[in-house]
C-alpha cells in the first residue's frame, strides 16, 4: 500500500493493518496508569514507522493518538513524487492534514523549498505557504533544518 493510500485510511482501517503494543508506564495518572496497560505503541512495519502515547489513562485515547502520530510521522518521512492536484487541508484537527502535510512536503522538496514556487503549485502566495508551514512547529523545525541542509549541499538524516 502507498503512504497516500495508508494516509487516507479511516482510523479503523489503519487499525487494521498496524501492529499494537500495550504496555505499563508510570508517570502521572496515580495508581490506575501503574497497573494498566494503557501505554500504546503502533507499528507500521511496511515504512519501519512506530509512534506511542501514554498521556492518557484510557488505552482508547492513547490508541488513537498513537495512530494520530504514526499518520504524522509517516507523513512527516517518506518522501514521492508530487501529485498534480494537492488536496487543501489547512487545519491539522482535520483527519486529512497528515495527507495535505504529505503532499506538501513532497511539492516543497520538488521545487527545492522555494516558497513561491511551492504556493504557484498549491495557488497560495509563497507568504501563504510559510503561514502554512509555521502552523505546525514540528514541520517547520523540519522544513528550516531541510533548507540548511540544502544550502550546504549536505544530504538530510532520515526522521527518526
Amino acid at each position: 500500500m502507498t503512504r497516500d493510500g495508508i494516509l487516507a485510511l479511516s482510523e479503523e482501517e489503519l487499525g487494521n493493518i498496524v501492529e499494537f503494543d500495550f504496555f505499563k508506564r508510570s508517570g502521572n495518572g496515580g495508581q490506575k496508569r501503574n497497573k494498566t496497560s494503557s501505554a500504546v505503541r503502533v507499528i507500521l512495519k511496511d515504512f519501519n514507522i512506530s509512534a506511542e502515547d501514554c498521556t492518557e489513562r484510557s488505552q482508547k485515547l492513547n490508541r488513537s493518538k498513537a495512530l494520530q502520530k504514526l499518520r504524522h510521522k509517516l507523513a512527516m518521512s517518506v518522501r514521492q513524487e508530487p501529485v498534480e492536484k494537492a488536496i487543501t487541508v489547512y487545519a491539522p484537527s482535520n483527519d486529512k492534514y497528515p495527507l495535505f502535510l504529505a503532499q506538501l512536503l513532497d511539492i516543497l522538496e520538488s521545487v527545492d523549498f522555494s516558497f513561491k514556487e511551492c504556493g504557484i503549485k498549491l495557488n497560495l502566495s509563497s507568504s501563504q505557504v510559510e503561514k502554512l508551514l509555521r502552523k505546525d512547529t514540528v514541520l517547520w523545525q523540519y522544513v528550516q533544518n531541510r533548507m540548511r541542509m540544502n544550502a550546504e549541499g549536505r544530504q538530510q538524516p532520515p526522521l527518526q
